[in-house]
C-alpha cells in the first residue's frame, strides 16, 4: 500500500506493487530517495493519471500494449516534472533515473508481472 493523499491509502494488487517497486528502485539508486518517497512519488503519478483517464490499472493491464506504453510515458513525465520541481537533482540524474524507471515499467508490462 502507498499513501496517496493525506488520509487516503492507495491499495495496489501484488502485480501493481511489483511494478511500482521495480520502478521505484531506479529512483532510489539514482536519486537516493528513500523507498517510501519513491513509491509515494510514483503512486501519486499513477493515481493522477488513472483519474485523468478515468480508468483503472486492471483495465490498462487488459488493454493494448500501445495503451500501456502511452500510460507509462505520461506517468514517467509526471514523475520527471515532480522531481524537477523539487530542484534537488541535476537534469542528467533525473534523466537517467526516469530512463531506468521507464525501462522497469516496460519490462514489467512485457513480462506480464
Amino acid at each position: 500500500m502507498s499513501e496517496s493523499a493525506p488520509g487516503r491509502l492507495m491499495v495496489f494488487s501484488q502485480r501493481q506493487l511489483t511494478l511500482v517497486q521495480a520502478a521505484a528502485h531506479a529512483l532510489v539508486e539514482q536519486l537516493y530517495l528513500t523507498p517510501e518517497e519513491a513509491v509515494e512519488v510514483i503512486g501519486r503519478a499513477v493515481r493522477d493519471e488513472l483519474a485523468a483517464r478515468q480508468t483503472t490499472l486492471e483495465i490498462l493491464e487488459a488493454g493494448s500494449l500501445a495503451d500501456r506504453t502511452a500510460f507509462v510515458r505520461v506517468v514517467v513525465g509526471r514523475v520527471t516534472d515532480h522531481l524537477k520541481k523539487r530542484g534537488q537533482y541535476s537534469e542528467d540524474r533525473v534523466r537517467r533515473a526516469t530512463g531506468e524507471f521507464m525501462d522497469a515499467l516496460h519490462r514489467s508490462w512485457a513480462q506480464g508481472l
